[in-house]
């Protein structure tokens, strides 16, 4: 059908009926299914308590702010079984959760005891409360060395609370400390260069800087102690890095805080000094730490309350949108299992070394290899045909991502995970001439040594979105979900550099070769649309043609224009809607 505008208003006339068009044609922005509210709720800590008056008022303190969980910090009793302790703690003994200290690891002082009485079957273990994830370590029982079951527990369960998107903050809680001021504890473990204050912070910091880890909280040290956020210096492990001096106040901050709640009641270990890294502290007052998450599960708030009542010391972090890898990013385009987008091959693409991520949701189960982004493809074993880079599902719904040398020989990695979950997820592929790396939500979840091998990178195939980008039009592996935010770089990104594009807080742009983002089909994108009929403007004529006429080839993507400022200028070239 056709229809003619010609008068004076036919240029606003024919932007009314763009619009409406539009709005009848392309689904303009999809939100994400609002997630139910989360009302505030408080976790506390305490260790070191002894069997004293003082302990009373410590549980006293703490049922009085009535948290969901107490988290019990070591070192309870002091004496050959944890009976006195048990009695103290009464009205809050089905909300403790414990950590083993060094005053009840041993047979004569109760182990068998505790274990009994809290259900444990094993020293270590973690739990979820609302968009919490809290880690119990054990630094006392048994070993906690790189290669050990603890070991391998801490690292596994953190690599899955990171990638679990209900999860905003991740709480450690271990007995003995990683860092501390110098203080007048007569024993050895008790400093900051002790032996297993060392190999604690060597084998864990780096790894809870890796997996997003907020809080990590220890008693030992008979005092009250909060670091400013920090993060592990390999180059001076007992003087960690320190991110902002800012003495209270956090949002979206780098590393972590540990905080030392040595206060339960027991006794005093007096500080003879201040470390660097130390925000507050304190060694005249018991009490325990409150930490409250409010706004909506967004914003975590500690503060040491004493025993009497007041507040010795209190902090807060902030998470803002995006800082913890959330989608912000629409409209994205909508892969529907037959359309595709190309980016045209150029020298600049064609890449020995690279960095490739997109975002990406599905709940499709595949039957074969789903493409999301990739640049060769599958299929030949010829030079200039092979995958140069590239990110893809298999049919287990995992993510694969790698290349292919110029013999076809696959240098692939697969996630241990699936994740056709119909959630908002990102994948960064890394390779800097010797190994693989894949990155999930800001993790790595896997790598591949190569042995030095090259990527064919002779081809001319383009960056294709959606499909498989060997042949042209593709008839495989094609895409069924949301893909957004495609960027390829032509150098291995850093850990922290990975870390920082998922959390939205920075690019490294200096070496970025191609960025699509989907706003509009002015992003170098090339082909049409399969979306007919089109509004054709023209002078003073407005045609809607149907869609037997329209060009045909891999199809566009949401509607053109993230702020929806819709007008003629934005329809150009490969759009749609044609405004001449």
């Amino acid at each position: 059908m056709s229809l003619n505008l010609r008068n004076g208003k036919s240029g606003i006339l024919a932007c009314l009926i763009t619009t409406l068009l539009i709005a009848n044609v392309f689904t303009i922005i999809s939100f994400e299914p609002a997630h139910a509210a989360i009302a505030d709720y408080n976790l506390d800590a305490a260790g070191d308590w002894g069997c004293s008056s003082n302990t009373d008022k410590t549980v006293d303190n703490i049922d009085g702010k009535n948290p969901e969980r107490l988290l019990a910090l070591g070192d309870y009793s002091y004496s050959s079984t944890g009976s006195c302790w048990f009695n103290k703690i009464g009205p809050i003994d089905s909300i403790t959760k414990i950590a083993i200290g060094n005053h009840e690891d041993d047979s004569d002082e109760g182990f068998s005891g505790y274990m009994s009485h809290f259900g444990l079957s094993q020293t270590y273990y973690s739990f979820n409360y609302q968009n919490t994830h809290v880690l119990v370590m054990d630094s006392d029982k048994v070993s906690f060395s790189s290669g050990s079951a603890q070991y391998n527990f801490v690292i596994n369960d953190l690599q899955t609370a990171s990638q679990n998107p209900n999860i905003n903050w991740i709480i450690v809680y271990i007995h003995k400390q990683m860092y501390t001021s110098p203080n007048t504890c007569s024993a050895s473990s008790c400093s900051n260069t002790a032996s297993d204050a060392t190999s604690l912070r060597n084998t864990y910091h780096a790894k809870f800087e890796q997996y997003g880890v907020d809080l990590v909280l220890n008693g030992h040290v008979h005092n009250y102690q909060r670091t400013f956020p920090i993060k592990y210096d390999s180059g001076s492990p007992s003087s960690p890095t320190v991110t902002s001096s800012n003495t209270n106040s956090y949002t979206n901050p780098t590393g972590q805080i540990f905080v030392t709640v040595g206060t339960g009641g027991v006794n005093f270990h007096a500080l003879s000094g201040k470390s660097s890294f130390v925000a507050k502290q304190q060694d005249d007052l018991f009490g325990q730490l409150d930490i409250k998450i409010t706004n909506n599960g967004g914003k975590l708030e500690g503060r040491h309350y004493a025993n009497s009542g007041s507040v010795l010391d209190s902090f807060s972090i902030t998470k803002t949108a995006g800082s913890s890898g959330s989608y912000n990013y629409a409209p994205s385009f909508t892969a529907s299992g037959s359309n595709y987008f190309d980016k045209t091959s150029a020298t600049s693409l064609k890449l020995s070394q690279f960095s490739v991520a997109s975002w990406f949701k599905t709940s499709s189960n595949f039957g074969s290899d789903a493409v999301i982004v990739n640049k060769g493809g599958f299929g030949s074993e010829s030079a200039g045909q092979n995958m140069n880079y590239g990110i893809w599902m298999n049919s287990a719904e995992k993510i694969k991502g790698g290349f292919e040398t110029s013999s076809g020989t696959d240098q692939f990695v697969t996630s241990p995970a699936s994740y056709s979950d119909n959630k908002w997820h990102y994948a960064v592929v890394t390779y800097g001439g010797s190994t693989v790396i894949l990155y999930i939500d800001g993790v790595q979840v896997a790598s591949k040594s190569t042995s030095g091998a090259s990527p064919d990178s002779s081809g001319a195939k383009p960056v294709r979105v959606g499909a498989n980008s060997r042949v042209t039009p593709p008839t495989t592996n094609f895409f069924i979900g949301g893909i957004d935010e495609v960027r390829v770089w032509n150098d291995d990104l850093t850990a922290a550099q990975q870390a920082s594009a998922f959390a939205g807080s920075s690019f490294n742009t200096a070496e970025q070769v191609l960025h699509l983002d989907f706003t509009n089909v002015q992003s170098g994108l090339t082909g049409g649309y399969t979306y007919g009929p089109s509004l054709t403007l023209s002078g003073e004529s407005a045609e809607v043609q149907n869609g037997d006429n329209a060009e045909k080839s891999q199809g566009p993507p949401d509607v053109p224009g993230k702020g929806l400022g819709l007008n003629c200028e934005h329809f150009t070239q490969q759009g749609p809607l044609r405004c001449r």
